[in-house]
């Protein structure tokens, strides 16, 4: 599931890329045609990328895996309870 989100979101990045590109080539036609062309292009880029980062934060339960699942809260309590300082907690989230 979240590899298919992944795909869709890279095509709509690139695509949007596309088009501005194709826009700038073609002198504006495009952005002649359609009334903020250049805003929209931007972002569908933008949403994109920020649905992607989501989900590749595997915060987001309905999309991964159980196994696969990052629970701060459970990272919290576990640096909590090994006698690490509040310091370096944040570190302590990309040790494996």
């Amino acid at each position: 599931m979240r590899a298919i989100l992944d795909g869709i979101c890279g095509l709509a990045i690139i695509l949007s890329m596309v088009g501005m590109a194709v826009d700038y080539l073609m002198k504006d036609v495009l952005s002649n045609s359609v009334e903020q062309f250049t805003f929209y292009a931007e972002a569908t880029g933008l949403v994109a990328f920020g649905i992607a980062w989501l989900t590749a934060s595997r915060i987001l339960t309905y999309l991964t895996r159980s196994d696969e699942r990052l629970s701060v809260l459970e990272q919290m309590m576990v640096a909590k309870s090994s006698e690490q300082s509040f310091r370096e907690f944040p570190f302590y989230l990309f040790i494996k």
